[in-house]
């Protein structure tokens, strides 16, 4: 099995389904809130994790959660996904990261995020040492003060993907120019894709997703399309992290970046439609 360090920040959801938009000083009905999915795991570790770790690979989340109620929920989802909980650094006396899903009348999404102790993340001698041997490492949004630090211990022979976000506080300015000398893939949505194509990123191969479009995979001056079978959700929360988990999972073990991207597009469909039936 192939070792992968998935860093970023975890969450536990509480997503539901609203009668209207929320406004101002005006009550917004709640039409839909699933009890036995409430808080929810969540956060990019976990989505990317635990798809990987049905492809097969050794997964260890680089994450940071408080000692209460939600922080268990969490480490409970981890050992059900087989992921290892050694990266996952709980903080005495804290509470954990929190998001507020709130899914419209018209299709949209409002996410209010609570990080809960930012700034406050560091890198324990434990996580130092899963850096330090694993094969395979992914970058997700997460707090942007470790990023130089965590890539100062990835080895040179592991394969870095990076989950790009315009996000400065996730990825500062100043680690762009290392994180895209260094990865080995960039996932990016097409609203990024100028955005990450700044720079020289001569051998790197890049997957922009496209919704219901599918994926455009970008190696030099080859390009090729993955249609994707679109799902009716009114909640597609970690369908893209679920599908970078997949194809991380697919290409670790050889296949190319098309066939990995079918395989990452076809777990992202399953995990959308167990949702349909789980609520």
């Amino acid at each position: 099995m192939s070792a992968l360090v998935v860093t970023g920040y975890a969450s536990l959801d509480y997503p539901v389904t609203l009668a209207g938009p929320v406004q101002p000083n005006q009550t917004t009905r709640i039409t839909h809130r699933n009890p036995n999915a409430w808080p929810r795991v969540g956060g990019s570790p976990y989505y990317v994790g635990a798809a990987a770790s049905r492809a097969g690979m050794e997964v260890s989340p680089i994450t940071w959660i408080g000692d209460d109620a939600p922080g268990k929920v969490f480490l409970d989802a981890c050992t059900k996904a087989e992921l290892s909980r050694q990266g996952v650094h709980v903080l005495e006396g804290r509470r954990s990261p929190v998001c507020l899903l709130l899914h419209q009348n018209d299709e949209s999404t409002a996410c209010l995020f609570d990080p809960a102790f930012p700034g406050d993340e560091t890198l324990t001698p434990r996580q130092i040492g899963l850096l330090n041997n694993c094969a395979h490492v992914c970058l997700t949004v997460g707090p942007g003060h470790l990023i130089n630090h965590i890539l100062e211990h990835v080895p040179p022979t592991a394969a870095l993907y990076w989950v790009a976000k315009k996000d400065v506080t996730a990825f500062p300015t100043t680690s762009l120019a290392s994180l895209k000398a260094r990865a080995s893939v960039i996932f990016c949505n097409r609203g990024e894709r100028e955005w990450v194509d700044q720079g020289d990123l001569a051998g790197t191969i890049i997957v922009e997703t496209r919704g219901a479009e599918g994926s455009r995979i970008s190696q030099g001056e080859r390009l090729d399309a993955v249609p994707a079978s679109p799902v009716e959700t009114a909640d597609p929360t970690g369908a893209g992290d679920t599908f970078v988990g997949g194809f991380i999972g697919a290409f670790s073990k050889g296949a190319d970046p098309v066939e990995a991207t079918k395989y990452g597009t076809q777990l992202a469909y399953e995990m959308l439609e167990r949702r349909k039936v789980d609520g």
